[in-house]
């Protein structure tokens, strides 16, 4: 039997790196984002008080016997990045801690729809063409998200569906609970 190794990076739409050369938090129930992970230099030429920059890094081996692929082995996680992610911290607010922290929470919610999405992959000749249309797509749909989250939450500013937000979220992590 022969391992094939392939790597694919799902990244933010507002960075773009190689994982193994930043610093990173992989995302934890447990573990909530504080204002002193965030190490980057503040953008000074925007009214955002935060950036918080996040990732799904997503690799796998392919198994083959004869030049036939019978199976593979998914690894996928949420990151965020401490170097990249920014703070004005003399305009904190724990609303705003709250807010950026449903970004890394939306990085893993779509970390565990892929990891469902592969778990129903059938092994065939397009075993990597299926892989990589979901992750394509995947890309897509967490983009879309965390754009759509910012806009209907007015960069927090809208506590209301700030609030909305964050059950719509806590309940979908929770429906994929197997699959953290």
């Amino acid at each position: 039997m022969k391992l094939v190794f392939w790597i694919l990076l799902c990244l933010s739409p507002f960075f773009i790196s190689d994982k193994s050369s930043d610093p990173s938090i992989k995302w934890s129930g447990a573990q909530k984002l504080q204002w002193d992970d965030f190490k980057g230099k503040p953008n000074n030429n925007t009214k955002a008080v935060a950036l918080t920059a996040s990732g799904i890094v997503f690799e796998y081996a392919l198994k083959t016997s004869d030049d036939n692929i019978i199976g593979f082995e998914p690894k996928v996680n949420a990151f965020f990045y401490p170097e990249k992610s920014w703070v004005k911290l003399a305009d904190t607010t724990s609303v705003i801690l709250n807010h950026e922290q449903l970004h890394f929470d939306i990085t893993e919610l779509h970390a565990r729809r892929f990891r469902k999405e592969l778990d129903a992959v059938e092994i065939s000749r397009q075993l990597v063409q299926d892989i990589d249309r979901l992750h394509v797509q995947i890309n897509r749909d967490w983009a879309k998200m965390q754009e759509d989250y910012d806009r209907e939450t007015n960069f927090s500013r809208d506590l209301a569906n700030q609030l909305k937000w964050q059950a719509y979220i806590s309940t979908q992590l929770k429906q994929l609970e197997s699959y953290k």
